[in-house]
């Protein structure tokens, strides 16, 4: 079966061939393109008559028909558009068709102007819709004109995400200016930049007339210390931007600045375009001098404390080491001359116990193991004074 489109409009088209008239006949050929374009991208397209009031549709939606059966298709112009102004379109919007409503309103709004369209909302089983309304004269027939129904939800969507996308960059804008010493917007595809905060010793380091890439060169020569001025150069250049960026959308690097001390610099993505690339970036600057004193007077703090942990662990081990020396001797060594003392002095000891048994040899060998006694413990004193030596030397 013939689409109920395209067999009005080839009815049209039809309509066309009995017409004489040369120019009448090529306006309404521009209508009948008119008409075709707007049933394209309009989900409901009308015909309709000023003197007989009569309307017909050229495209008749599949939503219109479930919300009001096969009503639309023809009759009535006024009294169906009254039908469906009163029972689909949201209350607060109904009073905007009152310009439309009637063929007398609309002979008058045809007198000044060829077309006329307004933006409304729906009310569809709850939800709520965006629609767009458009009547169109049809060239050389001032009594006829054609209206259509467009539905705006993806418009309004993408809108949406525009206004939030603006709100984002505002909101980065006011941080900027509030959190940094320096911020710039920075258009990726043009090269150009415009300044939100500029500090008076970078102001007069550039000019915004010219392009991003000289003016940066310009203040990473003239602000960045030397040996932080390549990393910049990079860390700046916005076309590689994509490629180190990915899908982040901070990027930071700290540097040392010729007289500003210490500083963190930020690329912050702005917006991206549908392809995930990003269109535009701010580049921001803010002075961390102190913070940075703090932590590198924490982090040698912190590598003294490791070296003075490390030279006492060393002592401790070399303690141990010779403790375990000095009893490896001990035992090794000592052990036979103590057992020496321990007999001479057992000899000794049952010798007092009976001295009328003792002879003039007797007292001369007790006397020589007391001279030994003597001499052993001196060759201990000095093994403990020689692992105590080696104890602190080590």
């Amino acid at each position: 079966m013939m689409d109920e489109r395209v067999r009005s409009l080839n009815e049209f088209k039809n309509d066309l061939s009995t017409v004489s008239d040369e120019s009448l006949r090529l306006e309404l050929e521009q209508s009948y393109r008119i008409i075709n374009a707007l049933s394209s991208s309009y989900h409901d397209v009308y015909y309709a008559n000023l003197d007989t009031g009569s309307m017909r549709s050229y495209r008749y939606s599949r939503i219109t028909q479930e919300m009001f059966g096969r009503q639309f298709e023809n009759g009535d112009f006024e009294t169906n558009l009254y039908t469906y102004v009163r029972k689909a379109v949201h209350p607060d919007d109904q009073e905007l068709f009152e310009p439309v409503l009637t063929r007398a309103s609309i002979r008058k709004l045809f007198e000044r102007q060829d077309s006329y369209s307004l933006k409304y909302r729906v009310v569809q089983n709850g939800e709520i819709h965006y629609c767009r309304y458009l009547m169109v004269k049809i060239l050389g027939r001032p009594e006829e004109f054609v209206f259509a129904f467009q539905n705006r939800d993806r418009e309004m969507m993408r809108e949406s995400e525009k206004k939030n996308a603006m709100k984002r960059r505002m909101d980065i804008v006011m941080s900027m200016v509030k959190m940094y010493d320096n911020s710039l917007y920075v258009n990726v595809s043009s090269n150009r930049f415009l300044e939100l905060k500029i500090s008076p010793a970078i102001r007069e380091m550039i000019d915004k007339s010219k392009s991003y890439d000289s003016q940066m060169e310009n203040v990473v020569e003239n602000a960045v210390h030397r040996e932080y001025r390549a990393a910049m150069r990079e860390f700046l250049n916005i076309h590689t931007l994509n490629e180190r960026m990915g899908m982040k959308n901070v990027l930071t690097m700290e540097f040392k600045g010729r007289m500003t001390g210490w500083s963190e610099v930020y690329l912050i993505v702005g917006n991206r375009d549908a392809d995930g690339l990003v269109e535009d970036v701010f580049v921001a600057t803010r002075g961390i001098n102190e913070e940075k004193l703090r932590q590198l007077l924490q982090q040698e703090q912190e590598r003294r404390q490791n070296n003075q942990l490390t030279e006492a662990l060393r002592l401790v081990n070399s303690a141990n080491e010779a403790k375990k020396l000095f009893l490896q001797d001990l035992s090794q060594d000592v052990r036979f001359s103590l057992n020496d003392i321990r007999r001479l002095a057992d000899m000794a000891r049952e010798d007092l116990e009976n001295p009328e048994a003792l002879s003039g040899e007797r007292v001369q060998q007790i006397l020589s193991n007391v001279k030994q006694i003597g001499e052993l413990t001196g060759v201990l004193q000095t093994m403990v004074d020689s692992a105590l030596k080696k104890a602190l030397e080590e």
